[in-house]
């Protein structure tokens, strides 16, 4: 799946079709309101992670590494997109279109695989709390990183190099796009691979979360309930220690409890978010494959995908509230 299509405005007069004068009409101006919020919002809460020692917790790499590809397609992406929606015609060139298409599919993929792996954390964090104690470090987390983002370019980097070579569409006649007729088995590897499976993770993990989480709120309660009062019989030394030993995954919520409680309301937030925004675009590259193209709905599927970059810090900001103690203390509020 790509942010970019085929419009029939990228054509031009060698394509039977004279597009429109160049105008601030609402799109132009939806895409730089976007680029600037994007840019704004993803680089003032990265500066407060980056400052705050306290905030950057191994599961916090998994929130900038997300922060920093919103950054990246903004700057990659979003200026091509206002220029060529306001002119209705690419003509930045090949060069600029290559650039456009890695960041519209590269960038993109890594965006929604960076969805993932917070959801993934989070499976980790509540089914398996004694290995994802010992074992969840930073360094952990950016290798999981960095091995997502090899994952994506391995998928995409195929599609996209063959492309450039040897198929893709003439700029004035389909404007900056990909020729998926061509790479098929490519195209639909990626969907689903990357695109598809990635949303279905993100929407179907949250249930299975939510109910370890749940159970393991009543274990921390029963075993609490066991507990041996302070003036119970010395001779009863051995239960006291068994029960202490029943306790330790109570003793371990406590501490935790704080960036446990912060991960799972971005998690519940994020989760929402995802099915709002990524289900229309998935829609219509769903049902592109078998003829159905509505460029109209493919603008406003866009729009709305592309909005979740605006609100992945937001929801941080929503979600940690010491992003807003920091971020206080960073501007003398």
């Amino acid at each position: 799946m790509s942010t970019a299509a085929p419009n029939a405005s990228n054509a031009t007069s060698s394509g039977g079709y004279i597009p429109p004068p160049p105008s601030w009409s609402f799109f132009p101006v939806f895409n730089l309101v976007t680029f600037l919020l994007v840019i704004f919002l993803n680089s003032g809460v990265l500066v407060v992670f980056i400052r705050d020692k306290q905030l950057r917790t191994p599961f916090a790499m998994y929130l900038m590494n997300l922060l920093c590809a919103n950054i990246v397609i903004a700057i990659l992406q979003n200026p091509l997109d206002i220029v060529t929606s306001y002119a209705n015609i690419w003509y930045p060139g090949q060069k600029a279109c290559t650039v456009y298409l890695y960041a519209s599919y590269a960038i993109s993929g890594g965006i929604m695989i960076s969805h993932v792996l917070i959801t993934t954390n989070r499976i980790w964090a509540i089914c398996f709390p004694f290995s994802y104690k010992h074992f969840h470090t930073k360094k952990l987390a950016m290798g999981v990183c960095v091995g997502m983002w090899c994952y994506v370019h391995i998928l995409i980097l195929p599609g996209l190099i063959m492309d450039g070579l040897y198929y893709r569409p003439p700029l004035d006649i389909m404007g900056c796009s990909i020729n998926l007729g061509t790479q098929k088995e490519w195209s639909e590897a990626v969907h689903w691979l990357i695109y598809n499976l990635a949303e279905i993770i993100v929407v179907f993990a949250y249930p299975v979360i939510c109910f370890y989480r749940i159970r393991s709120r009543k274990i921390v309660k029963v075993t609490t309930g066991n507990s041996v009062p302070a003036n119970s019989n010395p001779a009863d030394t051995n239960s006291a220690e068994a029960s202490n030993i029943s306790n330790k995954p109570s003793q371990f919520a406590g501490e935790k409890k704080k960036e446990r409680s912060y991960a799972f309301m971005v998690l519940t937030l994020m989760t929402c978010s995802v099915a709002v925004f990524w289900t229309p675009i998935m829609v219509f590259y769903g049902l592109a494959p078998y003829g159905y193209f509505n460029y109209t709905f493919y603008q406003v599927a866009r729009a709305v995908y592309s909005w979740e970059c605006v609100l992945d810090p937001i929801l941080f900001a929503v979600a940690m509230k010491d992003i807003w103690k920091s971020a206080r203390r960073m501007t003398g509020w």
